[in-house]
């Protein structure tokens, strides 16, 4: 019997969720999952200064500063080469606004007035997310994140000037003030321009002028980028001649139309006759056409005079009870000059019990002193609503589904960090991506945990019921694992041939939700870095053809009973070892628990069932 290829559903599944269409959504830059900023490029900063605070949020894991100073004249490349069709010189000037294909112009970015109530992470939030309700598209795929922090600083301090900077200079440096602080990258990028301004105000002293303040937080704002002589440069626009436009993407294909019809997808759902409808076209992930029209009486709409092309992507998106809801992504076919793109809306729940995990791969490499743990995790939402929360994260989103993570988790990457935020009081993530019926809603998660060689216990809570297959990969495979929920499946790889072998253990899961799964490892790991080297090197394999190919598991089933057995029977660790582990796991616990690392009722729990498995070990029994 060779080596199982560890995967879990059918081929045809497999086709539907790797068709082009979805990966060609994924060029898009996830618009599926993003949601409409509450400020940003696109909106009026008078207004949203009257939208109240959203609810604390807790950490986020995307990049909330940049890791060096963004390069101004970077960011003056970058928005000239993607930014002027519609910004123009900064003034919402550009091609599209001048043609009339960009209904409403985009903020004047030279205007003081954008910039005060928002800060350069606004900024870096909104290129990376776009704002579709704005036709603004999301760059977090097509610019590094590199070049998204450069263009955010450039577009954030287009207003400056340099006398401005010059004075705000002279006036910091006269004063003799110690600005430091605020000069620091990982604070000034959180800091508003107004904020920023009222404390330099404050510490010029009481006969300052709010207009020194400004100046002076123009200076300041300059100490924290590199090439800060760019700063507020004149954008040049392209000249719009057959020549000077060759640069722009062109698409080869005939004039048609875009339809389709907006329904709502939850029983007794209605659509709003006032309902906006966005157009974006794209190839190889850049922007090529946009639109946006009404509905019409009926629930349809149509774009007329699009260029249909087999190079191009079509797509259309409706902001409803402030969600983005999608059509399909579709391929141009000139051949067939109407591209039909239905589109359905869904009513809003809240309610968990409509969640369920129907697929979950964990793969686990010990290295060093750490665990790293890779998974990918497949919901589903068995109802006609689309579930998501009224708890706010900042930035226009809202929680979804909330994943627990082992206790002392520590996250390094996601597969879309602009969806998440992470609590570290209580190890969850907190996705902001609505799951919509009938849809598989995919979470990646890359985070390591603590690892004792002589026995450690990971035990990962479960929010939703888990209705389906579960995998655990462990590596080195001479590792000692125990579960009684996941019974060994024999060596398993993560593609056929590849040459990486794990350690599979897995079933096929019924656990309500509130449990938790859990599983003992013990062993030599491999050769690593220890908790706390930077940076944490983490394997880049990919989970998601173990999560998206059929296995036969019947074929495998009494050969991995078996091999369980023997495991089981032969292959104990040792139990003072697991003794020893376990008080040191409680011991960390406590220490967290006393330094205000996790809240009393996280602590309490996480302690009670240590606590427990201690008191097997020791003949005890469990607590009543």
């Amino acid at each position: 019997m060779g080596r199982p290829y560890c995967a879990f559903i059918d081929e045809s599944d497999m086709r539907k969720l790797l068709s082009m269409k979805i990966l060609r959504l994924l060029c898009l830059g996830g618009v599926l999952f993003i949601l409409s900023a509450c400020g940003g490029l696109g909106g009026e900063p008078r207004i949203i200064a009257t939208i109240p605070p959203p609810t604390a949020a807790p950490t986020s894991a995307a990049p909330l500063a940049p890791s060096v100073p963004p390069d101004v004249a970077l960011g003056a490349q970058v928005f000239t080469q993607n930014c002027t069709r519609c910004h123009g010189t900064g003034m919402g000037d550009g091609e599209l606004v001048r043609n009339g294909q960009l209904p409403t112009p985009p903020p004047m970015l030279r205007d003081p007035l954008t910039a005060r109530e928002q800060s350069p992470a606004d900024y870096f939030a909104t290129i990376t997310n776009g704002r579709i309700d704005k036709l603004m598209p999301p760059w977090g795929v097509t610019l590094t994140e590199t070049e998204r922090w450069a263009a955010a600083l450039f577009t954030y301090t287009l207003a400056y000037t340099p006398e401005q900077i010059a004075r705000g200079q002279a006036l910091i440096e006269s004063a003799g003030v110690d600005v430091s602080d605020l000069s620091d990258l990982a604070a000034s990028v959180q800091l508003s321009q107004q904020a920023l301004a009222q404390e330099l105000q404050t510490r010029l002293g009481t006969a300052a002028t709010e207009d020194q303040g400004w100046d002076a937080a123009a200076y300041v704002r300059s100490l924290t980028v590199a090439n800060p002589a760019s700063i507020g440069q004149a954008v040049t626009l392209p000249v719009t001649t057959e020549e000077a436009s060759s640069a722009a993407p062109t698409v080869a294909g005939v004039t048609g139309r875009v339809t389709g019809r907006v329904t709502n997808g939850t029983a007794g759902g209605s659509v709003p006759a006032d309902l906006q409808v966005n157009l974006l076209v794209t190839q190889n992930g850049q922007l090529v056409d946009q639109g946006q029209t009404t509905l019409s009486a009926d629930g349809t709409y149509t774009f007329e005079g699009t260029l249909i092309s087999a190079e191009a992507d079509y797509i259309t998106a409706v902001i409803y009870r402030d969600r983005i809801f999608s059509s399909p992504p579709q391929v141009g076919d000139p051949n067939s000059p109407t591209v039909d793109l239905p589109l359905t809306i869904y009513e809003l729940t809240e309610d968990p019990a409509v969640l369920s995990i129907s697929r979950m791969v964990t793969q686990v490499r010990a290295l060093g002193n750490t665990l790293q743990i890779q998974q990918a995790i497949l919901y589903s939402n068995s109802s006609d609503r689309a579930f998501t929360s009224s708890t706010a994260l900042g930035n226009g989103r809202f929680a979804s589904v909330v994943l627990g993570l082992p206790p002392g988790a520590q996250i390094i990457s996601y597969d879309d960090p602009n969806r998440y935020v992470f609590s570290e009081e209580n190890y969850t993530v907190i996705d902001s991506s609505p799951v919509y019926p009938g849809q598989e809603h995919l979470i990646v998660v890359v985070y390591i945990v603590p690892y004792d060689a002589r026995g450690s216990i990971i035990e990962q809570p479960v929010t939703y019921a888990v209705e389906g297959p579960v995998r655990l990969l462990i590596s080195p495979q001479e590792l000692t694992v125990t579960s009684d929920q996941l019974p060994s499946i024999g060596p398993q790889t993560l593609a056929p041939g590849a040459e990486e072998v794990f350690a599979g253990y897995g079933a096929t899961l019924s656990l309500p939700a509130g449990n938790s799964l859990r599983f003992e490892i013990s062993g030599a790991a491999a050769p690593g870095p220890t908790l706390g080297d930077t940076p944490v090197a983490v394997p880049t394999s990919n989970l998601l053809p173990v999560l998206l190919i059929g296995i036969g598991l019947c074929a495998l089933a009494v050969a991995g009973l078996l091999i369980w057995r023997s495991r089981v029977v032969g292959s104990k660790p040792n139990p003072q070892a697991l003794i020893d582990a376990l008080v040191k796991q409680i011991a960390e616990l406590d220490d967290d628990h006393k330094a205000g690392r996790l809240n009393h009722d996280v602590w309490h729990r996480q302690r009670a069932q240590l606590k427990a498995r201690l008191a097997e070990l020791l003949g005890e029994g469990k607590p009543e």
